[in-house]
């Protein structure tokens, strides 16, 4: 949590704009590592399909093209909301 001196009182105050900063890019990070995370498993299930059936790579990595730009929209929407929830939080708007 960042802190910030208040210059009338010498009292310290979380800062709310940094903590909602810091709120968010915590968020973030963690649906970040877990999208990382399925894109791994999509490949290691890309892989395992492709060698037991008879389709062509470019097929799957097509699909896989598609998957990943909808799951980047996804995220992107998920930022947003959760930048906006933790604002409602900091500032009770």
């Amino acid at each position: 949590m960042f802190w910030k001196k208040k210059e009338s009182k010498g009292e310290y105050y979380p800062s709310e704009y940094n903590n909602l900063t810091l709120i968010n890019d915590i968020i973030y990070g963690i649906i970040r590592e877990r999208l990382r995370s399925m894109q791994a498993e999509t490949k290691k299930m890309t892989d395992l399909v492709y060698s037991r059936k008879h389709i062509t790579y470019d097929d799957v990595s097509h699909k896989i093209r598609e998957i990943q730009n909808r799951t980047e929209e996804k995220l992107d929407d998920i930022r947003q909301r959760t930048h906006a929830a933790a604002h409602r939080i900091m500032y009770g708007k």
